[in-house]
């Protein structure tokens, strides 16, 4: 049961039937509805005001926190329960955002390749997703426009009032890690140790633009708040609205409402042999930030050929949903090629790089266009298929996007030969993360 990674429908069935076998011993909230109407529930295990809230799916391509969920939940109500509970009341959402995981079911259900993934991945845009639109009201910005999803996440903090709490994220390839809401240092070796017990790449080189990020060991990071983010490009001369024109996060909103220490921890998809390879890559780092440039500018060029076309065309609710994580990317996407440029006039830019420091960066400014072309072909078939594409604009589209994207994979199976990292390991260091933090803050 723990061993693939799961839909919604599933997941839903394995509620029913912990309601119908569990008895007494889980209630089961309804907090809301998705912006579709599905239910979004909370199981409860465990009685007490010190509560712990552990939330799945935050990011929709991520569903792996869900079948974390369904492991804690076993766990708990085992033969040691009582035990592994550590005096805390337990709340778990299986998945935050189930609309997204059903636009991300066919991918779940096939071989997990490159190919098989980003033919069928779906990520919304960021002022659609329950982790990004929690409201926030700070120098130079307001946000109130939460999604359904994050009204219902709202619900859950206000009635757990929870002293921890989880966001089950992942990434793609890279390498694990976690993120705190603040400075644990108690915690830090342990998480640590964690990833290194299960055979995997510490990685500490996550980097978003403009971001105050703060790494404190080999693998943990202290998550920047949405303020953090808006005061540090304030202090930059950047208006607050181009920095982060979005709502706050959980970990940001669970410690400033709560005081809720919040850890995130980032499980790969996949594994490489080539982030443990010291040997020469033959890049330098100026050579890589170019190489990243030129990836992002054709990514900017392709989207402006295509997307105003395909905007004219759609019409389903899916399919609008897709156009606007599209669109987020054109919006985020955008600022990469600027600050890869950067990278190259830095002053160590003539710097080799081992295997090591090559190959993370090097597959994410390939994934990332690799998705966004994709993600722009899926769009355009779903509109051909619905026999709107009158002019062919759209299949010119999909055969585009198709096309780059496959050379893309093409090159990234030349570069490296990455595994798909197995879900028992994946969902166990979250496990493993989460009880870790509730034994230290039992400890006092």
């Amino acid at each position: 049961m723990f061993d693939t990674l799961l839909g919604i429908d599933e997941l839903d069935a394995n509620t029913r039937r912990l309601e119908r076998e569990a008895g007494g011993q889980v209630r089961i909230t309804r907090l809301g509805e998705s912006w579709n109407g599905r239910p979004i529930e909370m199981i409860s295990i465990g009685e007490g005001d010190r509560n712990v809230l552990v939330v799945g799916v935050p990011h929709p391509n991520e569903p792996a926190g869900a079948v974390t969920v369904e492991r804690m939940i076993a766990r708990l109500l085992g033969p040691h329960g009582e035990r592994e509970r550590r005096g805390f009341a337990w709340h778990f959402i299986k998945a935050i955002d189930v609309e997204g995981l059903r636009l991300n079911d066919a991918w779940l259900r096939q071989p997990r390749t490159l190919r098989n993934y980003n033919a069928n991945v779906f990520r919304p845009a960021l002022d659609r997703q329950p982790d990004a639109t929690f409201p926030i009201d700070c120098p130079g910005h307001v946000f109130e426009a939460s999604t359904p999803e994050n009204v219902a996440w709202q619900k859950a903090f206000a009635l757990t009032r929870p002293i921890l709490h989880a966001s089950l994220h992942h990434c793609d390839f890279g390498g694990a890690w976690h993120a705190l809401s603040r400075a644990e240092p108690r915690l830090t070796p342990v998480l640590d140790r964690i990833i290194a017990d299960h055979g995997l790449t510490s990685f500490s080189d996550f980097d978003i633009a403009g971001w105050p990020i703060d790494w404190v060991s080999p693998s943990v990071m202290l998550y920047p708040s949405a303020r953090q983010i808006i005061a540090a490009g304030m202090e930059k001369g950047q208006a607050a609205a181009e920095v982060w024109p979005y709502g706050e996060m959980s970990s940001g909103y669970g410690e400033d409402r709560f005081g809720t220490l919040t850890i995130v921890t980032e499980v790969p998809l996949w594994d490489d042999a080539r982030l443990r390879d010291e040997s020469p890559s033959g890049y330098t780092a100026r050579e890589q930030a170019a190489e990243a440039r030129r990836q992002f500018i054709a990514l900017g060029a392709f989207f402006d050929r295509h997307l105003d076309a395909l905007g004219r065309l759609v019409a389903s609710p899916d399919e609008k949903e897709l156009l606007a994580a599209v669109g987020d990317m054109v919006l985020w996407g955008g600022h990469y090629p600027s600050y890869f440029q950067e990278r190259e006039a830095a002053a160590d830019a003539d710097r080799s790089l081992s295997m090591r420091d090559y190959f993370p960066n090097g597959i994410f400014h390939r994934l990332v266009p690799a998705r966004g072309y994709s993600m722009v072909a899926r769009l355009a078939d779903m509109i051909v298929e619905a026999g709107r594409d009158r002019e062919g604009l759209a299949l010119a589209a999909k055969t585009d996007g198709a096309t780059r994207a496959e050379a893309i994979f093409e090159e990234l199976e030349r570069l490296g030969d990455m595994q798909p990292v197995p879900v028992e390991t994946m969902t166990a260091i979250q496990m493993e993360a989460i009880f870790a933090a509730a034994d230290m803050l039992n400890e006092g």
